[in-house]
């Protein structure tokens, strides 16, 4: 049975996986919780632990910003009359369009889209491995054509995995 705080650990180990594992990174998600617990992997390489280590860190930092109600100064000027799940997946579009870094624009874009989502209230989209194709073709779609129905409902079924994840523990709590 998972208690909330180890619910944090397992979402915070899938999200840092997946996002990983999207851009290439090639550490299961046995190896990157045991990169997490603080030891290293043989014959995987330090940017892999890097990435797994930094990205952790990073989730740590957007929930900080979330606690503390900061909101960001750019990207989203009037939107705030979209829908949260609408709003993060326009955010993140056009960060990823705009693509402003040589590296990691994607994993940022993510760490974007769940700081805003986060910030509404949702719990974070993990946008697993396994969806990388469906991700890519709608942020695509999104980013050529202005037509974000295909990206917004990945996220929206990432977010309700999320959310299943969290009522499944508290229905559990509850028993």
């Amino acid at each position: 049975m998972h208690t909330l705080a180890s619910l944090r650990e397992k979402l915070m180990l899938e999200w840092t996986y997946h996002s990983n594992a999207i851009e290439g990174n090639t550490l299961t998600l046995r190896e990157t919780k045991v990169v997490l617990e603080g030891i290293t992997v043989g014959g995987k390489s330090l940017r892999e632990h890097f990435e797994a280590t930094n990205h952790r860190d990073a989730i740590l930092y957007v929930e900080e910003i979330v606690a503390k109600n900061e909101a960001l100064s750019e990207w989203y000027d009037g939107a705030t009359q979209m829908h949260p799940v609408e709003r993060a997946v326009e955010l993140h579009t056009r960060f990823v369009k705009i693509h402003p870094f040589i590296g990691g624009n994607g994993r940022t874009g993510r760490l974007l889209l769940n700081f805003e989502l986060m910030k509404a209230g949702y719990p974070p989209a993990i946008i697993q491995k396994e969806d990388r194709l469906e991700y890519y073709d709608s942020l695509d779609e999104a980013c050529v054509s202005g037509d974000y129905s295909s990206i917004t409902q990945l996220v929206a079924n990432s977010v309700q995995r999320s959310l299943d994840t969290y009522l499944s523990v508290l229905r559990l709590r509850n028993n």
